[in-house]
């Protein structure tokens, strides 16, 4: 699965140590291993932020072209 969502699902919302702007890309591929699930896939976003040397604004993206999160016995309840 692929898309973007909100920004402000990932409750980065000060600038000081990083607020996210614009949306959350994301690229997924999810299957079951036995009752568990398996997600892989990269996501993206920008942020705003504060130079730590200089303290000026700073717009950066912050990407992760390979995640990988294993969640256990998923049929037993609702994965959001």
């Amino acid at each position: 699965m692929e898309g973007e969502e909100e920004s402000s699902s990932i409750e980065m919302n000060d600038v000081r140590t990083g607020a996210a702007a614009g949306f959350l890309i994301y690229k997924l591929s999810c299957s079951m291993a036995g009752r568990d699930l398996l997600v892989t896939g990269s996501v993206h976003v920008a942020i705003k932020t504060l130079c730590a040397r200089c303290l000026q604004p700073l717009d950066m993206v912050i990407e992760a072209k390979s995640v990988c999160h294993h969640l256990e016995a998923v049929p037993e309840r609702e994965i959001d």
